[in-house]
């Protein structure tokens, strides 16, 4: 209830849209999104948090009913990235994102 937006994504070809939020002071953040379609059999939505070294994979997640709460809980300090962006992985998740199955993304 208290937290501070840090990021807003939209997709508009697809209705897609996100707000990220952080309490000042707190190393966690959280993803929420809404209008996410069901994925593909075998397939899951996965959060990326990235800086100029790369991409870090966060855990996947599946929408319900559209709608998606996702904890943003890095490895390093929140303050290390500069973008996130949300992926469609394989089911279990991915090292490295498949770029082009990109549905989200933006800065911090």
């Amino acid at each position: 209830a208290d937290g501070q937006e840090i990021c807003s994504m939209k997709n508009q070809e697809r209705r897609v849209a996100a707000k990220c939020f952080v309490r000042p002071g707190d190393n966690q953040a959280v993803m929420v999104a809404a209008g996410l379609p069901e994925p593909p059999p075998g397939k899951q939505y996965q959060l990326w948090v990235a800086n100029e070294e790369g991409q870090q994979p966060l855990d996947p997640f599946e929408p319900h009913d559209g709608v998606a709460v996702v904890p943003i809980d890095p490895p390093a300090s929140l303050d290390h990235y500069t973008e996130i962006m949300v992926t469609v992985e394989d089911a279990g998740g991915a090292q490295t994102p498949t770029i082009d199955t990109t549905i989200l993304a933006g800065k911090f």
